[in-house]
């Protein structure tokens, strides 16, 4: 039992050690991006573009299918004069 004591205790410090190397790679990854400051910019960036575009389509997403389920459910009563006069007074194309 002792070798396995002894062979568990060098996994946890090899995985320790592997953590601590991971951590200092990202960590100089980091400082590198941090550095270039055009690099920086660009990642930036493109990531709140990515992120303004996903909220966009997910909100025009969640309110497309709400209109669906609504009309489904025969329409809202309290919007639905509103809904018809609009839909009168705009020109058809």
């Amino acid at each position: 039992m002792p070798q396995r004591k002894n062979k568990a205790q060098d996994v946890e410090a090899t995985r320790s050690d592997a953590d601590k190397i991971a951590g200092l790679l990202a960590f100089d990854a980091m400082i590198e991006l941090v550095q270039t400051k055009r690099k920086f910019f660009w990642l930036n960036l493109s990531a709140g573009l990515m992120r303004g575009v996903g909220a966009v389509l997910g909100a025009a997403l969640a309110i497309v299918l709400l209109g669906y389920i609504v009309s489904l459910l025969g329409g809202l009563p309290l919007l639905g004069s509103f809904l018809r006069d609009i839909q009168q007074n705009v020109p058809a194309n």
